[in-house]
Parts: structure tokens; sequence; C-alpha cells
């Protein structure tokens, strides 16, 4: 067997620590002064080792005034905290403390290793866009890629030529072309003021900068203002003045460009202001109990104080050396960098904090495509003329085919009248609408932010992802426009989980109700009232649950794979499932990994000398799986439908962050319970006897938590429920310990919270009055009385007497009672059904379908005749039915076992009290004529007469049909058995409104003739 490792050993092998600290990054994307910062062996020395070997370059005045380095006033010196009183010291503790809990509760650090606030931060920028990257271009799809593009220039030419020629319209003299070049010098104008209005949060950054605002009193306030008076005031000079709609949605999307980028830069700093303020008041004050010359209040302990200013400092420096980009990743800290002081990591430039408050770096940012701020933006290292200028080409050549789109195919269906045709203007609509779509996504994201890109050397061009292959809404909402998918991400759902304290289905809902109103304000910019169809749709596409084979898809299977933390949590959760497991380590062991997603667990597995089999629902995970080449056989199923493998398999099982999956709805006919009991159900009898699992899981609430406890006793577990951290709301673990049956080996159980044996216990009546008090047993019934409802104690049962005053209010004298009585009505007995509107159906009757109390019963009749025919349901107390008669009765009654109809040939009319009536034809004024072998339906004679007799039916239509008369409804149309053999002219397919071979509906108003054959007597006879 495999030695096993210890817990630390597998933790490093798995996270992929490196063995050296990485170097900070240099010019490869980044055109910062980055290069230029020392190394980690530098970085550990002192200066004045530094200053021996680096002898100073002579310089030119001239050289040296270029060079010269701005002095900034320090917003906050050392001295400064000598004047705090020891109220503003003890309020600054108070608040560091709850910081130091906040930090440990949200996983802000696990022994060395810290995880920053805005952990968004890319180092490996993407080159290409997706229709850009080498990839595409090299595919065989690229040709179908500029045929679509050719085909698009050849319906322009044809739409423009037509109108040239045809009409003598050209493009500049056209109705739209009008529209979207008036006004253009009022809109550039309009932008490029509301643009300089932006440089006031670069105002309130300096103030900060040179000590005149602290940022934490009031500087956000103001910054806040500033945010809402530009949004309201250019919203309403924007949506209420004079200018044109193309210029006007413009103008609206810069105004939501522009603000998201002055919040991001203003709030971004300002997040590091208090990071820069915390470290210095940590410093001094570390200091200051150094050298005992600090004083701490009463109630706090010197010991806890250096705890806290300890991680403070160590957690400040990391951010801020992180967000430099000087470290990418929490698992890269180097204790010798975290050792230094805070003007030594500046003076280096390892900290670029609070010299990057410039008006050269807001102004260069408020060029970049992109509107979330960070201290260093990826580079390149050249303008691509040839690139550019295809880029440029690109853009004026869309907007020539948006524009031709619009004039001739669009504006043309709003010239026409929309109470003619508004279905089919509705669906011409359609084709061109979605090609101003493609058109403006082309036009912004591919287009413009490249070239923007291009001209200000911005190296990240991850704009979109494709978004034209999502299968669900939050998928698309983070692919189809990343850019403002990161704002949203940093500032509104991360800025709200982490300063109000919502959870993460309000922050996620927070998200959508924004991005849902800038939509709708977009919206009325354009047609100048609210529409709310939009506010609907958006704010429908929130999934509260996804499935599980829907939300672990590519990009969530790529994390796994890709994230050190990730894996570093998964390897920590399965050997605590491991320990939980208690195997013997002298035997070995078969174990099945349910939800081995991408084979994070199942490395441990094999790490630790196990064999086993994983299964999972998610192909995604499954396949990023194999490309890992992991050791264990994998399959691809729902657990919820139950363990696919024979009884006695497995010797232990294990799952990690699975089966609450397993209590979620995802359609109407999912039930959880029963998808819990099978699971469980399944599994027991898969495992050997003595057989251990032990399950990972995230319980949404306690119900959740009783339904898989019920779910495992019921199928015969017992073991636990374990809780790990249980007094950290973000750390806690649930751990599910079970066992199937008896094992020399116990279960550990250390600090399981239910019991042991967990098994289920019968109690009766009498031995649960004892264990409950008075009160409890009273409070127990109440509610299941509740529960039950009022119920009748006295007198018959409801529903019985209610059947009673429906059958005396519909069959007062008893009549039809009596005739499915014992000695009633038999199948094949020929009866009569008279309606209040005296129409009447004659047919045989084939069965009772018999209800409570007489109450539902129906009589279902058809004709005689051989072996097909037309059932027909008859409620036997329809207020619609005047009369219920016995014709006639045949002579023997034939044996059930003889009984044969066809029930697709079924008429299932009902009570007929919302049928639709025909209109009815007199027959007086029917046209008839004489043959031979025909004679005529004499007025006198009733049509029900002659049901099983063959005749000949003309219609309005010219029309001859054949066949003999099988129902009469009360309506007065006709269903006939088609009889091929003395058809004369073969009915046409298409007239045969039921689909049944050989049975045709004529509707009594289109009969103008109808013929009896004398030569065959009616099935009924004279009876």
């Amino acid at each position: 067997m495999v030695k096993r490792s210890s817990t630390e050993d597998n933790l490093e092998r798995i996270a992929n620590k490196a063995s050296e600290t990485r170097k900070p990054l240099s010019t490869d994307f980044y055109n910062s002064s980055l290069t230029n910062s020392p190394t980690n062996s530098e970085a550990s020395r002192t200066p004045e080792e530094l200053s021996d070997e680096k002898a100073p370059v002579p310089e030119s005045v001239a050289s040296r005034v270029r060079r010269r380095t701005r002095v900034t006033k320090k917003p906050v010196a050392h001295g400064t905290f000598d004047a705090l009183d020891d109220k503003s010291i003890e309020g600054i503790f108070n608040k560091l403390n709850t910081v130091y809990h906040d930090r440990m509760e949200r996983n802000k650090r696990k022994g060395t290793v810290f995880k920053s606030s805005f952990a968004d931060l890319s180092a490996d920028p993407v080159r290409y866009t997706i229709l850009d990257s080498p990839s595409v271009i090299n595919s065989q799809f690229y040709g179908f890629f500029i045929l679509f593009w050719l085909a698009i220039a050849f319906f322009i030419l044809k739409d423009a030529l037509h109108a040239v020629f045809e009409d003598g319209l050209f493009i500049y003299k056209a109705p739209v072309f009008q529209i979207f070049v008036a006004g253009l010098p009022k809109i550039a104008i309009t932008d490029g003021l509301m643009y300089l209005t932006t440089y006031f949060s670069y105002l309130v950054q300096n103030l900060c900068l040179n000590g005149h605002l602290s940022w934490s009193r009031s500087g956000w306030i103001i910054q806040s203002i500033y945010e809402s008076i530009f949004f309201c005031f250019w919203v309403s000079y924007l949506l209420f003045f004079d200018f044109q709609w193309i210029g006007r949605v413009f103008l609206v999307l810069h105004m939501f460009v522009l603000l998201m980028k002055v919040h991001s830069y203003a709030f971004y700093n300002g997040y590091l202001w208090r990071i820069l303020l915390e470290l210095k008041f940590s410093e001094a004050y570390l200091e200051k109990l150094n050298a005992k010359a600090a004083k701490l209040p009463s109630q706090f302990e010197e010991k806890h104080i250096r705890v806290v200013l300890n991680e403070s400092v160590a957690f400040c420096r990391f951010e801020l050396l992180h967000q430099s980009v000087a470290i990418t990743n929490e698992d890269e800290v180097d204790p010798q960098t975290l050792a230094r002081s805070l003007e030594s990591l500046q003076d280096d430039k390892s900290v670029k904090f609070p010299q990057n408050i410039t008006f050269k770096n807001f102004f260069t940012f408020t060029m970049f495509p992109t509107v979330v701020y960070e201290l260093v933006f990826p580079r390149t290292e050249r303008i691509r003329k040839s690139f550019l200028f295809e880029k440029i080409t690109a853009i004026f050549g869309i907007i020539s085919i948006m524009l031709f789109v619009a004039e001739y195919s669009i504006y043309p269906l709003f010239l026409l009248d929309r109470q003619v045709a508004y279905i089919l203007l509705l669906v011409d609509m359609i084709p061109p609408f979605m090609v101003e779509y493609l058109l403006v996504f082309y036009l912004i994201w591919d287009a413009i932010l490249n070239a923007i890109g291009e001209l200000s050397y911005f190296a990240d061009r991850d704009f979109y992802g494709p978004w034209w292959s999502c299968v669900d809404w939050f998928e698309y909402a983070r692919l189809w426009n990343k850019p403002v998918h990161r704002f949203l991400l940093r500032h509104v759902y991360h800025s709200s989980i982490s300063a109000f304290r919502l959870n993460k289905a309000h922050a996620n809902l927070v998200t959508f109700i924004i991005s849902s109103f800038i939509h709708e304000l977009v919206m009325y910019s354009i047609f100048g009232r609210l529409r709310g169809y939009l506010w609907l749709y958006s704010m429908s596409r929130p999934e509260e649950i996804a499935p599980p084979e829907v939300f672990y898809n590519d990009s969530e299977s790529f994390k796994y794979t890709s994230s050190t933390r990730v894996q570093h949590i998964q390897a920590k959760m399965t050997l605590r499932a491991l320990e939980l497991l208690n195997l013997d380590s002298d035997y070995p062991h078969f174990i099945l990994d349910l939800g081995c997603g991408s084979g994070l667990s199942g490395e441990i597995l094999t790490e630790e000398g196990y064999n086993w089999i994983g299964m999972d629902i998610a192909p995604s995970m499954l396949a990023s799986a194999l490309d890992r080449d992991v050791e264990g056989d994998l399959f691809l199923a729902d657990l919820g439908n139950g363990i696919p493998f024979r009884a006695g398999t497995f010797d232990a099982v294990i799952s990690i962050s699975v089966i609450q999956w397993l209590c979620n709805a995802d359609t109407a006919g999912v039930d959880p319970k029963k998808r819990l009991l099978r699971f469980f159900n399944t599994l027991f009898a898969s495992m050997v006897r003595g057989g251990k699992f032990v399950a990972q899981f995230y319980p949404m609430n306690d119900t959740q938590t009783q339904n898989i406890l019920e779910a495992a006793k019921v199928a015969g577990f017992a073991g636990g429920l374990v809780i790990d951290d249980p007094e950290s709301k973000r750390n806690k673990k649930y751990y599910l310990v079970l066992s199937a049956g008896q094992s020399e080996r116990t279960l550990n159980l250390t600090g399981a919270q239910m019991e042991a044996d967990g098994k289920t216990k019968k109690l009766n009546s009498k031995m649960r009055k004892k264990l409950e008090s008075n009160k409890e047993y009273i409070n127990r019934k109440k509610e299941l009385m509740r529960r039950r409802g009022r119920t009748k104690r006295n007198g018959e049962n409801v529903l019985t007497f209610l059947h009673k005053q429906l059958v005396k209010k519909h069959d007062p004298t008893g009549k039809r009672s009596a005739l499915v009585a014992p000695d009633g009505l038999r199948a094949g007995d020929v009866i009569r059904v008279t309606y209040t509107d005296r129409t009447s159906v004659l047919g045989q009757l084939i069965g009772i379908k018999r209800g409570n109390h007489n109450i539902g019963t129906n009589l279902h009749i058809r004709n005689k005749m051989n072996r097909i025919g037309v059932e027909m349901r008859v409620p036997l107390f329809s207020p619609n039915i005047k009369n219920i008669e016995r014709v006639s009765s045949p002579k023997k009654y034939p044996s059930r076992k003889k009984h044969y109809y066809i029930r697709n040939n079924r008429l299932d009319v009902g009570d007929l009290e919302n049928a639709p009536k025909h209109k009815f034809v007199d027959f007086s004024t029917a046209e008839f004529s004489c043959t031979p072998e025909s004679t005529f339906l004499s007025m006198d004679t009733p049509i029900e007469k002659f049901i099983g007799t063959a005749m000949r039916i003309k219609l309005l239509d010219e029309r001859a049909i054949d066949g003999v008369l099988t129902v009469v409804d009360p309506f007065g149309n006709l269903l006939l058995t088609n009889s091929y053999e003395n058809s004369r002219d073969k009915i046409d397919p298409t007239s045969i409104r039921r689909r049944e071979v050989g049975l045709v509906s004529v509707p009594r108003d289109q009969i103008t003739k109808v013929m009896i054959d004398k030569r065959q007597k009616g099935i009924l006879g004279d009876e």
C-alpha cells in the first residue's frame, strides 16, 4: 500500500505552492515602473548596502529638472497620532478589532496566506478578442466569416442601387441619414463638457493627497454628492433638451461610462486611503508599544492589541503590494518583503499608492477602454498601424451599413398602415432589427474598443466572451459585456456584500435591479416613454437555483482547475472527510467519490493509496477530469436517480459539496424528498455492511439539513452530523458522517451534534405523552387540528350529504337512479337519450362508469357496427338531459369477452353543455332526386331511425359521401362509417375531420341531399 503523507504535505502539493517566491512582473505587457522595482534579494538588503554597489550617474541641470520627483505632502504623519485623545484611540482600537475579526471570518487570511479585497486583478491580459484571435483566423470557420460580410455587402449594394435607379434617392439625402448628422456639433460640445466635469473626482483625490481632506470622514461624502449631482443633471439635460434620438442615446450611454469610471477611480483609491491610514497608525502605535511610550485604554489587553496590530500591518502591506502588482498571488508572500517599512516600499516603487494620484494618470485612465480602475494597467509596446487602420475602417463601414439597413429595411415599414397587417409588420421587422443588433455589438465591442485600446497602448482586449453559445442568463450576463460586468461585480455585488452585509442572493438582486434600471433609462431616451417590459424581462433573469449540470459549465470547471485557492479548499475538505471515515490503513479500500467534478478530491484519494470511482452530473467537470488524467474511472449520472452499482460494491463513500443539490426542485415535477430517499436507499444497497459514508455539504437552511438526515435514517444509515467551526458564519462546514451497519472500526464522530447510532425509534402515544409536558401535548394537538381543518363530528359525512342533495335535485322521481340499479340497464341495451332542446341520441349501451352515490355516473353508448364505431359518454344526472329510456333489449346479452370496440374512434361529447351548436337546416328546403336503388329521406321519418343504414349524402360543395349512419349528435350532425365496398366516389382524405380510418363527420348545415339504400336494412331493424 502507498505510504500516506501528512495533511500539510497534501495541502501544499495540491495548492501548487512554488518553492521560491515569485519575482515582480517585468516588461511583458506592463509599460510601467515595475521594471525598476528591486528583486527580492535586493529588497531584503538595507539602502546603505545598495548604495555602496550603485554609484550615482552624473546628470546635467536640465536632466535633473526633467527628472525631478514631485514632493507630495504626506496625508497622515506619525506625529498626527500623538494628538489623539484616549476616546479616539479607543474608537480606533474597536474598529481595528472589528476589522480583524471580519477578515478572519471572511477567510482573508489562512495561516500565512492572505486574500485581497480586490482579487480580480489579472497579470495575464487577453491580447485578442475572439474574432481577432489566431485560433479563429486560422480555423476553417474564418472563410464563412468572410462570406458573411460579403453577403452583407451584396444586400446593401442591392438596396442602394434600387433606391438610386428606381426612386432617385441617395443615402446622403435619405431621412435616416439626415437624422444621424443633425446636431453633430452640439452633441460633440455636450460630450466634451460632460467629460470635463469628471475631473472633479481627481480634484477630491488630490485634496486627500495633500492632506486638505480625509477620505474616511468627508471625502467619500463629497464624492457621493458629486456623483448624484452628475447623474441627475446630465440625465435631465440629455432627456429633456432638444437632441436627435441617435445622439441622445450615445450621450446617455457615454454618461454612464464616465460615471462608472469616476466611481471606480474614487472609491478604489478611497479603499487604499483607508488601508494606508490603517497601516500608518498600526506601525506608529507598534513602535510606541515597543518603546513603552504608549498607554493602552483599560479595557484592552496589550497582548491582544499586539496581535491585532501585527495582523493589520501584515495585511495592509500585502494589500498595497498586491494592488501594485508586486505580488500576483496570495500564496506568494515573502516574509522579508512584508517586514519592510512603508517608506522603503514606496521609495523603491514596490507600492505605487498614493504616487498614482496625478493628472496624467487620471487622464490616461479615462482614455482606456475599461471602467474599472487599477494601479497598474497592462500595456502594449507599440501601435499596430495595420490593425488600427482595419478597425477604423470597420467603424465607418459598419456605421454606413447600419444606416443602409435602417433606411431601406426599417424606415419603409413604419410608413405602412399598422392596422392592415400588424402581425406581418412585426415579422418583417425581425430580420433588419436582428442585423442591427449584431452590427451594434460588433461596432462597439470589437471595432471601437479595439481601436481605442490600440491608440492608448492598452493590452487587455477581453471585451466580450462567446455569449452566442450561452445556456443560461447568468452566463450571458457575464460574457456579453465584460467591462461592465467587472464593474458590477466589484463595485455593486461585492461592495454591497461588504458594506451593507447583504447575502449573495440579495446582492445579486441589487445588481440586477441597477442593471435593469439603466437599461430602462436607455430605452426611455429612445422612445420617450417607460415601456416596463424590458424591466420585467431583465428582472426575470436572476436564477435563484440552477441545475448543477447547467451551473458547472466550462467556465466553472476552469476555475476548479486553475484557482489554487479552490484546490486548497477542496484538498482540505477531502482530507477532513478521510479523517472522519477513520479507515483501517492495513487493508485496501474501494471508495466511491460522489460529485467527483474535475478530479481534485480523486487526486487526494490516489495520493492516499485508495482505489476509487467518480460520479458527476456535469459533463464539463468530467471533461476537465479526463484532461487531468486522473486515476479513477468516471461515470456521468444524476445522483437523484440512484446509485447504479450492484449491492456491496464499495467499502466507503465520500462526497464534497454535492448532496445539497438534491434538495433543489429544478422543475415542477421534481420532488426533492423523493430524490433524497432514492439516493440514500440505493447508496445503502451499494455499500458493504459496515461501510462508511462522509459527505460535506452546504445547506441553505435548517429544513434542508433535516430532510437529508431524515432520508438517511429511513434508508437505514446510522451516524451523525459534524460541524467544523460552528461559531463562524463563513468557515462553518457541515459533514454528514454515516455508517451502513456495524463495523469493527467506528466512525470518527468528534464534534457530532446528534446521536451516534442515529436509529429511528418509533414512539407510541403513551411513551410520547410521558416524554412531553402537558403544554407541549396541547400545542401539538392544536397544530394537528389546525392542519386537518374543521370537520363535522356528528351526523353523516359531508360528502354523502351533498351527494344526496344533488341526487334529489336532479332526479326527484328516482327514474334515473333506477336505470343504474342492479336490475336496470345492462350492456347491450339500446337506449335513447332525449335532451332539453328535443334532440335525441340513439345507441347501444356498452358500459356504465359509476360514481359515488351515482353522482358522476356516465353511460357509454355506441352503434352496433361490426367491431368499429363511435363511443359517446352520457352523464346520468346532467341538467341538459330530459329523459333516458330503454328502446330494446337483445334476446341474449353478449359475453364481455366478445364485446369489441375501438377506443381511438371514441366521440367524447361529455354533457354537451359547452359544445358549439351548428345551425339547423330545414330538410323541406333540400333538393332531392330519385334513383331506382335509393329512396328519399321523408320529413315525417326521424333520422335516428336509420342508424346503421347505408346512405349517400350530397354536400354544398357537390361532393358525395357514402357510408353507414353511426351516430346523430344532439345538434343534427351525422357521423358515418365509410363502407368502401359500396362506395362509388372515394372520400377525399382531407374532408375527414377525425383522423380515424373510415370515420367521417358531416355537419348538418352542409347537407343538400340524403339518399338511403333500400337494399340494406338498418342494423337496429324494427326494434
